[in-house]
């Protein structure tokens, strides 16, 4: 597209009922974000939000550019780590885990928390982070 005229100016469109502005040769989004304070995204945040970035980028992307990214991720979190302390709460009384062993045999303790800890990752990740 030639444009002669080195002003920048806005452009509407009907269809997505986005502002763009002219820059140079190509017409750039204006989009505005809220800037409300933000905790740092946790284990189970980073991982949809990696999993969003390579495997579904088009979601991804929709997310970002319609502001609701962060609100997205940190309900994933929450509902990753409420799902995993359920899950670790479920194994432990299936496994007879209690304090009593982790008092009297601490490396058997440890290693049956390491597994519940790994098959608690793989469930969630199934059921709500690769999904």
């Amino acid at each position: 597209m030639q444009h002669t005229n080195n002003t920048t100016l806005p452009a509407y469109t009907e269809v997505n009922g986005i502002t763009y502005q002219l820059v140079g040769d190509v017409y750039l989004p204006l989009i505005a974000v809220e800037d409300k304070p933000r905790k740092p995204l946790g284990y189970w945040g980073r991982q949809r939000r990696n999993y969003l970035m390579r495997e579904q980028s088009g979601t991804y992307a929709e997310l970002l550019l319609t502001g609701t990214i962060s609100d997205y991720l940190e309900e994933i979190e929450e509902a990753a780590e409420r799902r995993s302390e359920e899950l670790i709460a479920y194994m432990k009384k299936e496994m007879g885990i209690t304090e009593e062993m982790k008092a009297q045999l601490p490396m058997k303790w440890a290693a049956t928390m390491n597994g519940i800890a790994q098959a608690v990752r793989e469930i969630v990740c199934d059921e709500l982070i690769f999904c």
